[in-house]
């Protein structure tokens, strides 16, 4: 595999990284696999979803208004 490198284009990033000029977008696996700082894993779309229900929205995950 070649890659043809702007080395222009290149300096440009890096000099708007170091400038605290670039946003980073990720996919929604990114972070799949990845631990926090207390060395738990980091929860996935179904988990999120039922901490955001119970502990935020204290719903009970079996009330009938409820679709998880």
């Amino acid at each position: 595999m070649e890659f043809n490198v702007d080395i222009q284009q290149h300096q440009t990033l890096i000099n708007r990284i170091y400038k605290d000029d670039i946003i980073l977008l990720t996919g929604s696996g990114f972070s799949i696999g990845a631990l926090n700082t207390k060395g738990n894993k980091i929860p996935d779309v179904a988990s999120l979803k039922k901490i955001l229900i119970s502990e935020v929205l204290a719903i009970n995950e079996t009330d009938s208004q409820v679709n998880v």
